[in-house]
């Protein structure tokens, strides 16, 4: 995943009598340089944060990294007794009773729906027996407080507001 060599820029006439004059210098110096101190100098934060992250991510070969890992050590750091903390009977319980709550609550909500839908039905069927006992006329059986709206109507309304 390496990128290809980028063609290196032609040198001009200056640059090249000013290699060809300080080359020799070079080699002597660095051959005196003391390394261990000029990396003492050199601020490891500040050179981190001019790396590019991600570019340098982009050029790691994943599965030769893996091929490399030594999947038997890494094994034999895992501590069982942490995974089994982790997947402990009280943190298993407190999970548990969780889904539960949220289950039992949508099912009560789900059930008190249907039991409103059903008591608003039985309404509208009591209303229409007293209307047919007392023999009122279809226009007199209209439901109080909606006038002009028949009990089927009315019904209609409510089972679509009920949701499914």
């Amino acid at each position: 995943m390496t990128e290809p060599s980028q063609p290196k820029p032609r040198r001009g006439l200056a640059s090249r009598v000013v290699g060809s004059v300080v080359q020799p210098f070079v080699a002597p110096v660095v051959d005196v340089l003391d390394v261990d101190s000029v990396l003492e100098r050199v601020d490891v934060d500040e050179l981190m944060e001019r790396v590019d992250v991600n570019r340098l991510l982009d050029r790691i070969d994943v599965n030769r990294l893996l091929d490399r890992v030594d999947v038997t050590a890494l094994l034999a750091r895992v501590e069982p007794e942490a995974i089994a903390e982790l997947m402990s009977a009280p943190a298993l319980r407190e999970q548990t009773q969780l889904i539960i709550a949220q289950s039992t609550s949508g099912v009560a909500s789900r059930l008190l729906d249907v039991l409103r839908s059903q008591a608003v039905t039985l309404d509208l069927v009591v209303h229409g027996w007293v209307g047919r006992v007392l023999r009122r006329t279809s226009a007199d059986a209209r439901r109080p407080g909606r006038p002009g709206v028949a009990p089927a109507e009315v019904l209609a309304e409510v089972l679509a507001e009920v949701p499914a």
